[in-house]
């Protein structure tokens, strides 16, 4: 789990009952998210997931996340919906931070999926994708492509102690990315951009909530898949399953069919999505951010499901 800035239960009074809530009675810290501060408060009227946004970018963009998590729940898609006060207003401040309220949705993350699981995460995906075309421009993520020469170069420059040969790698595989991912053109939109396993909720086989939309931003529709197929169809050592990208594939396509583009660049929004995780691990791992409770990634995951990908080089994915 990741904390790094402490609440107390009795700080919370005056947000609760502004939401006719009640008292808080209980407030736990929980282990979604690796960037914010998340908590599961319960009150009489419940249970809620209270998050504290720790990131500069993140906190700009939550007025966004707000109305799109507003204007999703309103379509029925299952995304938790904003707790407003009286006034009607979603955020407030709290230990300094910019903080949210919102429902707690039923189910468990997947651990590990299977393939109906990829299938339903796949329509789910497409449908946020289709909607999104309705709502107004989302911002530019967190760690957009333009971030990714300077984390390079911030490890490159730092000190013995890195290991310069993962270093190269990096900068062997962005260049590479520079040829034949960045001038691609291809349909883009709003991204949910970390569509995890563990920000995603199921009862059985039924998908019941897609969570942590503090990531969602403007980028391509086949990144944004293939995100989710580096994290749901690739195990830690980077062995495929073929069972769970069929499924994953055809739910997506199923409600929005990917066009020739998207097909013939699967393989390289693959490893852009695995070299945009790898190297945000590593360096994480290289420079950690000070909290209470912080929960750091593994890098290797993903840099075994990077090589994995270069292994395939230009070919494309088997339809």
């Amino acid at each position: 789990m990741s904390v790094y800035t402490p609440v107390q239960i009795q700080d919370l009074e005056s947000f609760t009952l502004a939401r006719s809530l009640g008292p808080p009675i209980r407030l736990e810290a929980i282990a979604q998210g690796i960037i914010n501060s998340n908590f599961r408060l319960t009150t009489p009227r419940g249970t809620f997931i209270l998050t504290l946004v720790e990131n500069h970018e993140e906190a700009s963009a939550l007025p966004f996340v707000v109305d799109l998590l507003e204007q999703l729940a309103n379509r029925n898609l299952p995304v938790p919906r904003p707790i407003l006060d009286h006034q009607g207003k979603a955020r407030f401040t709290l230990s300094g931070r910019p903080a949210l309220l919102v429902s707690l949705l039923p189910g468990y993350a997947p651990d590990p999926p299977n393939p109906e699981q990829c299938h339903q995460v796949g329509i789910w995906l497409g449908r946020i994708h289709r909607h999104g075309q309705e709502f107004p421009a989302p911002p530019p993520g967190r760690l957009r492509p333009e971030s990714w020469a300077p984390m390079v170069h911030r490890l490159a420059t730092a000190n013995d102690m890195i290991d310069q040969d993962i270093v190269s790698w990096f900068k062997e595989e962005l260049s590479w990315l520079g040829d034949h991912w960045f001038n691609r053109d291809l349909p883009q939109g709003l991204c949910h951009g970390d569509l995890f396993p563990d920000n995603t909720l199921f009862s059985g086989d039924r998908l019941t909530g897609m969570i942590d939309f503090y990531s969602a931003c403007a980028g391509p529709w086949l990144y944004d898949l293939a995100v989710c197929l580096c994290s749901w169809c690739l195990d830690d050592q980077g062995c495929p399953h073929p069972e769970h990208i069929d499924a994953l594939l055809q739910g997506y396509d199923q409600v929005r069919p990917r066009n020739r583009e998207e097909h013939d660049g699967l393989v390289c929004a693959c490893r852009a999505a695995a070299f945009r995780f790898s190297l945000s691990r590593f360096h994480d791992r290289c420079f950690p951010r000070q909290g209470t409770t912080v929960t750091r990634r593994n890098p290797e995951s993903f840099m075994a499901r990077l090589r994995f990908f270069q292994s395939l080089a230009d070919r494309k994915w088997p339809d």
